[in-house]
């Protein structure tokens, strides 16, 4: 849904959706696609801000990543 909502010109409701899967069920929702996705999209929106929100969403992959999780995927952006 929220890649639909970024091809549609939507790119807050995009973060939003991403955000707020995160915010319910963190352990269950952080895999890499979530991540590799929510980044380009702090990119795209936030380009001066991007990386301390970055820097959120790594500090929840350590916590709460399944094992095996790529930080990786979030500090490589």
């Amino acid at each position: 849904a929220s890649i639909c909502l970024l091809q549609m010109g939507r790119l807050t409701e995009a973060i939003s959706r991403l955000e707020t899967c995160l915010k319910e069920d963190p352990e269950t929702s952080l895999d890499e696609g979530l991540v590799f996705n929510l980044c380009t999209m702090y990119d795209l929106a936030y380009p001066d801000e991007s990386t301390s929100k970055k820097k959120v969403l790594h500090q929840l992959a350590t916590r709460f990543g399944r094992q095996g999780f790529n930080l990786e995927s979030i500090s490589a952006q």
